[in-house]
């Protein structure tokens, strides 16, 4: 069984994640790429992850996360 390739609940899981591209994050937070940019260079954005030359993605959870986190911010007072 050393040459099994069936996956394990523990890869299921990591099999399964989801990732936006930056055109994809994009038309989903109705921003252009400029935006997505400087986003990650004031610390808004989490870099992406890369895969290899000119493929930046976000996992779908981690924006999401960062979604909720907006909306439960609307209704905080403004931090100086």
């Amino acid at each position: 069984m050393a040459n099994d390739k069936r996956i394990t609940p523990s890869h299921a899981a990591a099999a399964a994640v989801t990732y936006l591209d930056r055109n994809a994050l994009c038309a989903r937070w109705g921003i252009g790429r400029a935006t997505t940019y400087r986003m990650q260079a004031e610390g808004h954005l989490p870099p992406p992850v890369r895969f290899g030359p000119g493929t930046a993605r976000w996992p779908l959870a981690e924006i999401e996360r960062i979604e909720a986190q907006a909306a439960a911010d609307r209704g905080s007072p403004v931090k100086p």
